[in-house]
């Protein structure tokens, strides 16, 4: 049996401004996992693992090999923008989603935010979200959806217009030297090529004053 894709929630676990722990693991198993699970796609929904005395090792392990990852940025968790920030210098692809607009901070406020409302409607409209950035996410994995991303890109960018003016400079320099190059062996050749005439004319002068020579 083939196995199935992980997708990684990053969530909080304790009590929140306005949820409780109890509330939070609700939203994780009836709310979020069946979104994710009833997708149709293959994927099977988890929390963190970790044990508790490598707890960050393991969640950072998580991150790294999580087909998909899905962060819920309601009530502004430190914990959740931690790991959320280790997925973003991962250059993974991450589905953000929160309860309320006013969740999503300022850096993150120009990528996607799927709103989604803790209710079976709402868990209906949230398995259709998920379901298309999923495959968006499998469809162009490369993508940059975050700060860290798509810095990485503009750099890479200016690396390579940096790398292509360094190659260009190079190739003007081998064009002036095989320039050089060419008008020096055409010069050669002329010089080959007179020299040539000259042995030739040498050679007739020399024949004709040897026949004169004989005749007298």
């Amino acid at each position: 049996m083939k196995n199935k894709k992980r997708c990684y929630v990053i969530m909080p676990f304790s009590d929140t401004k306005s949820c409780t722990k109890e509330e939070w693991t609700e939203i994780f198993e009836d709310v979020i996992k069946p979104a994710v699970e009833e997708s149709g796609l293959g994927y099977k929904c988890e929390r963190s693992r970790a044990k508790r005395e490598n707890i960050i090792k393991g969640i950072i392990n998580d991150l790294n090999t999580a087909q998909a990852v899905i962060a819920d940025l309601t009530d502004d968790n430190p914990n959740v923008f931690y790991e959320l920030g280790v997925r973003h210098t991962l250059q993974r692809r991450t589905i953000l989603i929160a309860q309320h607009e006013e969740d999503i901070p300022f850096d993150l406020q120009p990528y996607p935010t799927i709103i989604y409302k803790r209710s079976p409607a709402g868990v209906r409209q949230l398995k259709h979200e998920i379901k298309g950035n999923f495959k968006d996410i499998e469809g162009n994995p490369e993508r940059a959806d975050n700060p860290v991303a798509d810095f990485l890109a503009e750099r890479n960018i200016d690396l390579l217009s940096s790398a292509k003016k360094a190659n260009l400079a190079k190739l003007a320099a081998l064009i002036s030297e095989l320039s050089y190059n060419i008008e020096a062996l055409d010069s050669i050749r002329k010089i080959i090529k007179e020299s040539e005439k000259a042995r030739k004319k040498g050679a007739g002068f020399f024949a004709a004053t040897s026949r004169f020579d004989n005749a007298c």
